[in-house]
């Protein structure tokens, strides 16, 4: 086969993955680079951590597996990996969550 012809085909064998989107779906939002927030208790993360940080949620104390699932709804970001298992959650942090804050009852 001609060399001409072979470079024509893998060229035509490309083109459609040119306008293919291979962001898998993730999110363009920044992650910020620097120490990770380590949280211990579920009240801690909007304190302690700012948007676009990793979050590390290590709970002081084991028997509820839920408290793992509680944290990643919570703070994580779902436009990005999450890795959680029995002992803590880690991903990060979105405030896009945070309750509102309610004025005090008169």
């Amino acid at each position: 086969m001609n060399r001409l012809p072979r470079i024509a085909l893998l060229t035509l064998a490309a083109l459609p993955l040119a306008g293919c989107d291979l962001s898998f779906g993730l999110s363009s939002s920044p992650i910020l680079s620097g120490p990770a927030c380590e949280i211990n208790d579920l009240s801690e993360g909007w304190s302690k951590c700012k948007n676009g940080q990793i979050l590390a949620f290590l709970p002081g104390s084991w028997g509820n597996e839920q408290l793992p699932i509680v944290a990643s709804a919570l703070y994580c970001d779902f436009a990005h990996p999450i890795v959680h298992n029995h002992g803590g959650v880690s991903c990060v942090f979105t405030n896009s969550r945070k309750p509102a804050e309610t004025p005090p009852a008169k």
